[in-house]
């Protein structure tokens, strides 16, 4: 039975605490985009997938520096999601 039961405790994807709803909204378009792309192999599909994930990454690189920057100098804003 122990063969047969997972153990390993699994976390979901927008655990991150500077994950913002315009991250995953992102981060779904991505996803859908590489989906499209991969089927259907055209080039003005893998650019807008390019496009996407680039945008993410701003995206997700601004958030954590935003987030971080709360984290040290938290007078600026009281109503944010953190510690």
């Amino acid at each position: 039975m122990q063969d047969h039961i997972p153990s390993k405790m699994t976390h979901g994807k927008f655990d991150l605490l500077w994950m913002t709803w315009e991250a995953k909204h992102l981060y779904r378009r991505k996803r859908r985009a590489y989906n499209i792309a991969r089927k259907s192999l055209k080039a003005s599909d893998w650019e807008k997938f390019s496009r996407l994930r680039k945008a993410l990454q701003t995206n997700l690189k601004r958030a954590y520096r935003d987030y971080v920057n709360r984290l040290l100098d938290p007078s600026e804003d009281k109503g944010s999601k953190g510690l």
